[in-house]
């Protein structure tokens, strides 16, 4: 039978094989059966956990997220340094030197306009009073724009450059991978520039080999001389994606840092099912690391009693396991204010470990009542007990018996767990906080702070040198001075100090590189010898001075007490930018990068003596930004011509007569009990100190 106007229907070949496909499922299907076997299931992925962390920190953001972008970051770029001595060397590598000469060209070297024509990069390469330069520096995590930090500057391998001692970075674009030989460059995220700080101390160091005494003067360091240029985004990833948990998020966070007067925008905003992005208040900028910290321990859970039952179970955990305290404390301010009423019960507990962690807790929530218990800790027979007082006793309201306290402090000489005196521990929360027991000189103008001059009100003198962010001199002892009398040559005999019997005044003569002098009268303090030899002329200080770094003033002073004529005890901060770069380097990108500038706190420390083991913290932490935020110039300063050194030096027994007297005047107002508490952008450490490029210097 024969049916017209009917073809039989033709698979194409997508459904020849989707049919062949489920033939060799039934077959198999039917083969499994008559095994008695079963077919094998395709497994899903497991979900990914709601809360990572502590079990006791579950329901936090930071057990619900992960952080991006809350790494140190590696910067680096190729820079000049200039107005070295002689040290310098014209040798750079070939692929680089067209790309410098065309970065001096864009900067205006050459050019009649700005009057520097005569100074052409030919004539800077070629001179060896310059050095071409590798310089790094790490950012913090959560930097905004304007924060400054330390960068550490290197010459290049294989040239002949002996020595950075005196010279100046010119401004450096830094990048990610900054330093890669075929000049590609990504985006600037930063600048750098400034004096260069060499420690003095390293050439007398008896442990460095002669290899490092090679190596070491061609690596300085040039302090708060990094700027961050392109403010750092921080997001929260969130374990598993979903809007109601994005937004659940985003709103706690805000309820917990609420938008304060100057504020564009709320700390966090919900931009997707997965992300919360995180912007740093202007109430918090230079204290971004803290922020941070706070933000991953803030609860999310919001039932009634949940802060109090909170409160007494993170103190539970403490009792148990004393490294948990930076955490604890994390979690514990994260609560605010309506954990105090609880935290108070702790604040005389038997467990020191627990006490002292409420108390640092409380007096960081403004709460005014641990000054009794504080008191009584800084005069704990153990060292780690007082240092970890005396960081909580700086931020309490003034009375007459704190005042006193912490003036027993900085003079408390004994050694914590971390190596350092309390005196210094003492003074590093004093500074964080602009206590106003500090008298603080600023050394240069308001656009080029070249470092400051902090004196204290101790008895037994000290002079500390800062090697970390805004350069410090710290002197313990206002009227800290010299060994009577005092006949001493520096530098060749180009600076010489001479003084008769105790009470005396001291004259000082400076000869500069050209052969030009002059001599100074002063009183005899070390104080006074830092505003001399360091401050520059200018309207309020119009008399003609020595100009120089705060490298070769604080080289001056160690010359001093090497030779034994300072009437005090010398310590210099270490600075561990150049081990932490290395380490950095040497981390896989994946993991998490190495902090600098961490110091263990007193209950850490009390901890690791007591359990011989190493308390761990948060790894979150951010050096304060120094100033406001304020763009380094792009026009580097004049190379001058190099001048030589006098062949003949001036007889140090006959001096001429003293043209300007310099005195450091005592504080109007000294405060040696001051009222009220001090302001919380104060006591938490804005960082609002300005600066800017370092002047040239040349001792």
């Amino acid at each position: 039978m024969t049916t017209t106007g009917y073809r039989p229907a033709r698979f194409g070949r997508p459904m020849r094989a989707a049919c062949l496909a489920l033939a060799l499922g039934l077959s198999g299907l039917l083969a499994g059966c008559e095994t008695g076997g079963e077919a094998p299931v395709a497994q899903a992925a497991p979900p990914p956990p709601t809360y990572v962390g502590e079990s006791y920190l579950h329901g936090s953001v930071g057990s619900m997220v992960r952080l991006r972008n809350s790494q140190p970051l590696l910067v680096s770029g190729y820079g000049i340094v200039v107005n070295l001595d002689g040290t310098g060397s014209a040798e750079v590598p070939q692929y680089l030197r067209r790309w410098l000469m065309n970065q001096m060209q864009l900067k205006g070297l050459g050019s009649a306009r700005l009057n520097t024509r005569q100074m052409t990069p030919d004539s800077v390469l070629a001179s060896d009073a310059t050095a071409v330069v590798a310089v790094r520096g790490i950012i913090p995590p959560g930097a905004t724009r304007g924060t400054r930090f330390d960068v550490l500057v290197e010459a290049l391998p294989n040239t002949q450059t002996t020595s950075l001692e005196g010279g100046q970075l010119w401004t450096v674009d830094l990048a990610i991978d900054g330093l890669n030989t075929s000049m590609q460059f990504s985006q600037p995220l930063a600048l750098g520039r400034g004096a260069m700080f060499l420690n003095p101390l390293t050439k007398n160091d008896p442990s460095i080999s002669q290899e490092q005494r090679l190596r070491l003067p061609r690596q300085g360091v040039v302090l708060a001389g990094g700027l961050v240029t392109e403010s750092r985004r921080i997001e929260l990833v969130l374990n598993q994606r979903g809007w109601v948990r994005s937004r659940t998020i985003a709103d706690r966070i805000n309820e917990r840092f609420p938008i304060m007067p100057g504020d564009r925008t709320t700390v966090a905003a919900a931009v997707s099912d997965a992300v919360v992005r995180v912007e740093v208040p202007r109430s918090w900028i230079g204290r971004e690391g803290d922020l941070l910290k706070l933000v991953s321990h803030v609860f999310v859970e919001r039932e009634a009693g949940f802060v109090q039952n909170k409160t007494r179970q993170l103190a539970g955990i403490l009792a148990t396991d004393a490294k948990q305290a930076p955490r604890v404390v994390a979690a514990w301010r994260a609560l605010g204010k309506t954990a105090l009423p609880v935290l108070r019960e702790y604040y005389n507990h038997a467990d020191l470990n627990v006490r002292l962690a409420a108390l640092e807790a409380g007096v960081k929530l403004e709460d005014p009542t641990p000054t009794q218990s504080l008191l009584e800790l800084v005069r704990h027979a153990d060292v780690n007990v007082r240092a970890a007082a005396a960081r909580s006793l700086i931020e309490l309201p003034r009375s007459l018996k704190v005042a006193n306290a912490i003036r027993t402090l900085l003079d408390d000489e004994s050694i914590d767990a971390t190596g350092r005196p309390i005196r210094i521990v003492t003074y590093e929360a004093m500074a964080d906080r602009k206590d106003p027991m500090i008298q603080r000189v600023p050394i240069g103008d308001a656009n080029n702070i070249k470092f400051l001059i902090d004196l204290l009100p101790a008895d037994k003198p000290m002079v500390y040198a800062s090697q970390e962010g805004l350069p410090r001199l710290v002197i313990f002892g206002r009227n800290t001075g010299f060994k009577a009398p005092i006949n001493a040559a520096l530098w060749d005999g180009r600076l010489r100090l001479r003084s008769g019997g105790v009470g005396e005044t001291m004259s000082v003569f400076y000869q500069r590189p050209n052969g030009s002098s002059k001599t100074f009268q002063m009183a005899p303090t070390v104080a006074n010898l830092a505003l001399l030899l360091g401050q520059p002329a200018s309207l309020s200080n119009p008399h003609e001075s020595p100009n120089l770094s705060y490298s070769h003033v604080v080289s001056a002073l160690v010359g001093l007490h090497l030779s034994r004529h300072l009437a005090a005890d010398w310590k210099v901060q270490p600075n561990a930018l150049a081990d932490a770069i290395e380490r950095y380097l040497r981390k896989p990108a994946d993991t998490v990068r190495p902090e600098i500038g961490a110091k263990p706190s007193g209950y850490q420390a009390l901890a690791t003596q007591r359990n011989d083991a190493v308390a761990q913290g948060d790894t979150t932490n951010a050096r304060p930004s120094v100033g406001t935020p304020r763009r380094v110039g792009d026009v580097p300063d004049a190379l001058p011509a190099p001048t030589p050194r006098p062949t003949a030096q001036v007889d140090p027994s006959d001096l001429p007569p003293a043209q300007e007297t310099y005195l450091i005047p005592a504080p109007s107002d000294a405060p040696s009990a001051p009222a009220g508490r001090t302001p919380s952008s104060n006591r938490e450490g804005n960082g609002d100190d300005p600066t800017g490029p370092q002047a040239r210097s040349t001792p």
